[in-house]
């Protein structure tokens, strides 16, 4: 069912639809009692061919997902490449999007610590900052590249084919920073 398109959940509900309306034609058939709560169309000649119209519907639906337009499935289906390109600032502000290719979301952390010193005036640092991108399509796993107007110093954490971590240390320098898989 996880994979299941809008044509099969309406398969699925019409062959609901039909097991309700035998229970509640069955039910209005065996208690007099309950019939006169129903509704007057319930009692119609039709309504018993309802459940089989829409069982064949569900039924048509059915062959046609498998037979003729079947399921595609998109997990063999790899981006070549994916890019995701950034403006930052260099201060508290967190980087603006320039240009995206195959990325579906991406999201910057920055982990500040805060300390005191002897005279006990508090200052603040960002120790790290974190990028996380989630792509679009699965990507083809190759080679993931950072490049930026500055020299940073950072680390891969996790690359796949669904997402990417990079760990960036301290704060992200004014510039554009670019990360591309290929």
């Amino acid at each position: 069912m996880r994979h299941w398109t809008f044509w099969e959940w309406v398969a699925y509900a019409a062959l609901f639809v039909s097991a309700m309306i035998v229970a509640a034609y069955t039910g209005a058939r065996i208690t007099p009692d309950l019939s006169a709560y129903m509704p007057q169309f319930i009692h119609s000649s039709i309504w018993g061919f309802a459940p089989l119209i829409l069982i064949v519907i569900a039924t048509i639906i059915l062959v046609l997902r498998e037979l003729i337009f079947p399921f595609r499935n998109n997990s063999n289906i790899f981006a070549e490449t994916s890019q995701l390109s950034l403006l930052c600032y260099g201060d508290h502000r967190l980087p603006t999007r320039l240009s995206t290719i195959a990325v579906w979301r991406w999201y910057c952390l920055r982990q500040i610590a805060i300390m005191q010193d002897k005279d006990g005036v508090l200052q603040q640092g960002v120790m790290s900052t974190t990028l996380f991108v989630n792509f679009e399509v699965p990507v083809k796993v190759g080679t993931l590249e950072v490049v930026s107007t500055n020299i940073l110093k950072y680390e891969i954490k996790e690359f796949n084919n669904r997402f990417a971590i990079i760990v960036f240390s301290g704060e992200l320098p004014a510039g554009t920073l670019t990360i591309r898989t290929s």
